[in-house]
C-alpha cells in the first residue's frame, strides 16, 4: 500500500537531482555565438570649395548730354579722339537698370548664404558621424569586455534566484 516515507522522499530527491544535473548539462552544452556586424564607413568627400573671386569692376564713366551741351560734349569727344558712339538712358531706362543692378546684389547675397548654410550643414554633418562612429566604438568595446552567457543558462540561473 503506502511505501515507505523514507524510501519516497529518497526518490523524490533523486529524481530532483537526475533533472538537477540533466538541466545543467543541457546548459553546459548551449553556447551562443558571437554575431560580429563589422561595417566600415564610407569614405566622405571633402568639401573643398574653391575661394571665390572677389570681383573688381573697371570705372565706367558717364557723360550726361542734355540739348544744351550736346556740342560742347561731341567736341570734346572728338578732342580726346574716342570714337563717337551714343548708348542713351531715359531717365526710366536708368531707374530700370538700377533696380536690376539692385536684384543681382540680391541674389548674390542669397547665393553666399545658401553656400553658407551647405557648408554648415556639411561640417555638422561630419562631426555628427564622427560622434556616431565613436559611439559605435565605445559600445563594441562594452560588448567584448562584458562576458556572454546563454540565453537558456542565465534563464535557469534566475529561476533559482
Amino acid at each position: 500500500m503506502l511505501k515507505n516515507p523514507v524510501k519516497l522522499t529518497s526518490n523524490a530527491l533523486t529524481l530532483l537531482i537526475l533533472s538537477t544535473f540533466l538541466v545543467l548539462s543541457l546548459t553546459a552544452c548551449d553556447s551562443t555565438k558571437k554575431i560580429e556586424v563589422i561595417s566600415s564607413p564610407i569614405e566622405r568627400v571633402p568639401l573643398n570649395l574653391p575661394p571665390v573671386d572677389r570681383v573688381t569692376l573697371d570705372e565706367i564713366e558717364w557723360i550726361l548730354i542734355t540739348p544744351d551741351n550736346a556740342e560742347k560734349v561731341w567736341a570734346d569727344i572728338e578732342k580726346k579722339k574716342y570714337d563717337i558712339v551714343l548708348f542713351g538712358l531715359t531717365d526710366r531706362g536708368y531707374e530700370s537698370l538700377s533696380v536690376n543692378i539692385a536684384k543681382l546684389k540680391q541674389l548674390v547675397t542669397q547665393q553666399k548664404a545658401v553656400i553658407a548654410a551647405y557648408k554648415r550643414y556639411y561640417e555638422d554633418q561630419n562631426t555628427a558621424i564622427e560622434n556616431q562612429e565613436k559611439d559605435v566604438e565605445e559600445k563594441k568595446k562594452e560588448v567584448e569586455a562584458t562576458p556572454t552567457e546563454s540565453n537558456f543558462g542565465s534563464t535557469i540561473k534566475n529561476l533559482f534566484k
